[in-house]
């Protein structure tokens, strides 16, 4: 019978940097802004100010923004990952329904009280304009998009860059 956690995200723990976990998770596609149209009296008309970001390789529609926010690349919004530590071991990646690509690793294991303590990075992004690039430690591995949100929105270790224009 396999357990939940199996089921979550594709498994990248094999994978030795976040190149290898984006191809691996199928987060490897590049996003475009596309203009935005309605239809009046029959006739689309344009939607000023406004972008669309796709993916490219599915057409997908990841979020309606502002034609001021500048799209960062899954590969270069995650980059630094491979940075922080040699101990780290990448363990699930994915996309949520509602458009947040996150990577779940796990940091080097501690001892409290001779039990085993093992703390799990976690790595959020969207190119919807809601979503700042995020990460935070959380002392569980995060399992569904519920968890997602309790960890953010409680978390006093998070680190964030507010996406709205640019990550620069």
């Amino acid at each position: 019978m396999l357990s939940i956690l199996e089921n979550i995200g594709e498994n990248v723990e094999r994978a030795t940097n976040v190149d290898q976990v984006l191809q691996m998770s199928g987060l490897d596609f590049t996003v475009k802004g596309e203009n935005c149209f309605y239809m009046y009296n029959g006739m689309p008309e344009l939607v000023p100010g406004v972008q669309a970001n796709v993916r490219e390789d599915t057409g997908d529609i990841l979020g309606v923004v502002s034609n001021r926010y500048k799209i960062c690349q899954n590969t270069y919004a995650f980059e630094f990952i491979n940075y922080i530590s040699n101990d780290i071991k990448f363990r699930k990646a994915g996309m949520t329904k509602n458009g947040i690509i996150y990577i779940i690793a796990e940091l080097e294991s501690s001892m409290y009280l001779k039990d085993e303590y093992k703390n799990y990075v976690i790595f959020r992004n969207a190119h919807n304009g809601k979503f700042p690039l995020q990460a935070t430690i959380s002392p569980m591995r995060v399992v569904c998009e519920n968890q997602f949100h309790s960890v953010f929105s409680k978390a006093e270790n998070r680190v964030y860059i507010k996406h709205v224009s640019g990550l620069e």
